[in-house]
């Protein structure tokens, strides 16, 4: 669970396919986007583990992780400096609009 000034910013025990409700509840900082997506669409989206999942569908919905070559988001690979400093970028500016 990551926090911020002692709030949650992502839970880590939601279902594999959260509700919008739950989704709701999420959006303490009104990060998340109105028509997220509810499917994900990386071709390894099924070794994503479940904790995982939320934070990775505000990423693909977004656009912050668009996926290495062949679109895949290898969440057992190890992240570049490069391919972090583009997912801050564009979170930052996700949460600045």
């Amino acid at each position: 669970m990551a926090r911020l000034d002692n709030k949650a910013l992502f839970f880590t025990t939601l279902p594999r396919t959260p509700s919008k409700r739950k989704m709701e509840e999420l959006n303490i900082f009104g990060v998340l986007p109105n028509d997220m997506d509810t499917a994900l669409n990386y071709p390894d989206a099924d070794s994503i583990s479940g904790y995982a999942k939320t934070a990775a569908l505000y990423c693909q919905t977004t656009g912050v992780i668009g996926g290495r070559a062949g679109g895949v988001f290898a969440p057992q690979e190890i992240a570049t400096c490069a391919e972090v400093a583009t997912i801050i970028q564009r979170f930052v500016e996700v949460v600045i609009k």
